[in-house]
């Protein structure tokens, strides 16, 4: 595997650690939060791997193991810590209200005010979309994530392995959106 690819499997198992003592610390020192843990991580690895993202992956993942098996075990570690990180952010994410409960609500809601000219985002969104179904956006929204999250390290790994200048912009992309994402998720 080549170095983006062990960099986000490393990072993607250090965060899950990070996650479970965390949770275990914030939970009362307690694993009752496991079997929901173990639940939700089974069905967001049934929804990263089934549908439209199965018809997408499993050949994909299938033609890389024939062409180049090198990348074929590549793109199968980034996919493995794509989902240990979707796993460890679900739990950090729904640890945090226990820890600090919602205290950033009312700047948060300002600064949606602010960014979105005197509207709160969920207004502004639903102006564009006024006739939209919540099913049809679940719908719509979750295949495209899930998506975007698995892609992006993949071309990462892909396209930026050891080539020059290329390869250290794709790196510090990689490295933006393992740091940023769940920074970004469980702060905002």
């Amino acid at each position: 595997m080549t170095y983006q690819a062990t960099l986000f499997l490393r990072y993607s198992v250090r965060f899950l650690a990070v996650a479970f003592a965390f949770t275990f610390v914030v939970r009362g020192f307690s694993f009752a939060f496991l079997p929901e843990f173990v639940a939700e991580s089974v069905a967001l690895s049934k929804q990263m791997t089934s549908g439209y993202m199965g018809l997408l992956l499993i050949p994909l993942l299938g033609a890389y193991f024939c062409l180049n098996r090198a990348k074929g075990l590549e793109l199968l570690g980034v996919l493995l810590g794509t989902g240990l990180l979707s796993s460890a952010f679900m739990l950090v994410k729904t640890t945090i209200p226990s820890l600090v409960p919602f205290w950033a609500d009312p700047m948060f809601a300002e600064m949606d005010l602010m960014l979105f000219g005197g509207l709160h985002g969920y207004e502004w969104a639903h102006g564009l979309t006024p006739n939209l179904s919540p099913v049809w956006v679940a719908i719509i929204y979750m295949p495209v994530w899930v998506a975007a999250d698995a892609a992006f390290p993949s071309l990462c790994c892909g396209f930026g392995a050891g080539r020059g200048p290329q390869g250290a912009v794709f790196e510090a992309l990689f490295l933006y959106v393992a740091l940023a994402w769940p920074a970004d998720g469980d702060c905002f």
